[in-house]
């Protein structure tokens, strides 16, 4: 449902718990990965914790919405108190995937929210 944006199909499937899949990763990571925002919204409002779910990896929501260029995405994580300076088991921070992968919008949006760069692009 969250792959497909489709809000009524995971209003229909999302149980309080959340679903989590084999890696880890939660309804709230895929809709932050594929930029669902009515879905994020959704989740917030049935799980607000939510804005901190990681993964196997120690990945947030946050962490792919920066990897896949989901600038309104991280904007909206950003507001409802998601760590920007959260790592993962890469030592990685939302902001270091989005230099990586050379988002100029995300990093912009980080640099003024203060985020801070991972030890990983500290030593490129």
């Amino acid at each position: 449902a969250a792959k497909r944006s489709d809000i009524n199909m995971l209003k229909l499937i999302l149980k309080p718990d959340m679903t989590y899949f084999k890696d880890g990763c939660t309804v709230m990571h895929v809709s932050a990965h594929e930029g669902f925002q009515a879905g994020i919204e959704y989740i917030m409002s049935l799980r607000p914790e939510s804005v901190h779910d990681t993964d196997k990896m120690g990945r947030t929501p946050l962490h792919y919405a920066a990897a896949m260029d989901r600038v309104h995405v991280c904007y909206h994580l950003l507001n409802k108190g998601a760590d920007a300076s959260q790592r993962d088991s890469d030592n990685k921070t939302p902001l270091d995937y989005a230099l990586i992968k050379q988002h100029e919008f995300v990093v912009a949006l980080f640099t003024c929210h203060d985020a801070s760069v991972g030890d990983f692009i500290k030593m490129q």
